[in-house]
């Protein structure tokens, strides 16, 4: 291990990385931004009331959305709180943006469109009794959410019509948006490879009776990671499984990639390494608490911990 950064009281839910910046959030309702170059927190920004689900690095912008129903939007640069952002009455689940364009959902069965510019709601779509779990950009004009019951909405900011598809009969863990397809996990223990000129679906990932959830592209691959402590390696061309990855103890709650291995976190409070070409396990690296969140650049792996510890590794001289 590299470092221990600590800062946090809480469990870490929530980390995103860009360039020399790691941006962590926790329980506790704190979110801090990191120095890699020191390993230490430029400070502690402006606290949510209570924990903070989603952390968004856009531009110049870090932007969080917590359980206090409202959203932050801090400068990265000066660590100034620009504006506060309120009108959902539940959590905030998930946050995406593109340009001038935040995309906010949240529980209460809202999508809110904020203007970055103005730093204002330009825009508000109810879901009527949806309560609303992710949330990713789908074109200019439109977004997808993925909710708790399994579906898959297509909201359209300048008709305001939505449109309901039907993959899941269990909550909607995450969308990616890739090319000519989505992808999204859920519950009910399958992946959806859905045709995202028609938002059908046309292949599905089946891991009977298990929970996804997390999933990672890597070219015409995909891995899954589930309720059962196992990880799969699909070929999405012919969606059949290639290899399973066993080791872990309790489920497994995030994937990273470090060039040819895989590294993921449990509920068991092991990190493992991987090799991808063979499935070995490669190395085990035990913790006092549960593993929420992992995240990864070139040179460093960055695992959150349920005791608000964030552990650095160099990826050279620490996972081998």
């Amino acid at each position: 291990v590299v470092d221990c950064m600590k800062g946090h009281g809480k469990a870490i839910v929530s980390m995103s990385l860009r360039g020399s910046i790691l941006a962590t959030s926790a329980n506790d309702g704190t979110v801090r931004l990191w120095d890699l170059a020191s390993s230490h927190s430029f400070r502690e920004m402006d606290r949510h009331i209570w924990g903070v689900y989603t952390l968004l690095l856009h531009g110049v912008l870090l932007l969080s959305g917590s359980g206090d129903r409202s959203i932050k939007a801090w400068d990265g640069r000066t660590l100034d709180c620009l504006a506060t952002l309120t009108g959902h009455t539940e959590q905030v689940s998930g946050l995406t943006a593109r340009g001038t364009l935040l995309v906010s959902a949240s529980n209460d069965g809202l999508i809110k469109a904020w203007s970055l510019e103005d730093v204002g709601c330009c825009k508000t779509l109810s879901v009527r009794d949806a309560v609303l779990t992710s949330v990713e950009m789908y074109n200019e004009d439109s977004i997808l959410a993925g909710a708790l019951d399994g579906t898959l909405y297509h909201i359209f900011f300048s008709s305001k019509n939505i449109e309901k598809y039907h993959p899941h009969e269990g909550a909607i863990n995450k969308i990616v948006v890739w090319d000519k397809w989505v992808y999204t996990c859920s519950n009910d223990g399958t992946v959806a490879i859905i045709e995202a000129k028609t938002l059908k679906v046309r292949h599905r990932l089946a891991h009977e009776g298990l929970k996804v959830l997390d999933m990672l592209l890597r070219g015409d691959q995909m891995l899954t990671a589930c309720s059962d402590g196992v990880i799969r390696l699909w070929n999405l061309k012919d969606c059949s499984c290639v290899r399973s990855f066993s080791g872990h103890r309790g489920a497994v709650n995030a994937l990273a990639l470090c060039g040819s291995r895989l590294v993921s976190g449990s509920a068991d409070r092991t990190v493992k390494l991987w090799s991808l070409e063979t499935g070995e396990c490669l190395n085990t690296y035990i913790y006092d608490f549960e593993i929420l969140s992992l995240t990864s650049n070139l040179d460093n792996l960055f695992v959150g911990t349920d005791d608000g510890r964030v552990f650095r590794f160099g990826l050279v001289d620490d996972l081998s």
